[in-house]
């Protein structure tokens, strides 16, 4: 079963292991799904998980 949860960009970056600034790079390139932003402006990214 696939579960969508939502990371801010800098645990999208470390679960990734990653910095920020290449996720930032791959959103410019389109090479990752543009991201969500709260009311705080703060930037979300979607991550599928597969439970089972």
């Amino acid at each position: 079963m696939e579960k969508n949860q939502f990371m801010r960009i800098g645990e999208f970056a470390e679960a990734a292991s990653i910095t920020i600034q290449t996720v930032r790079y791959y959103l410019e390139c389109g090479l990752l799904p543009p991201e969500k932003r709260n009311k705080n402006n703060q930037r979300f990214l979607m991550m599928k998980t597969s439970t089972g």
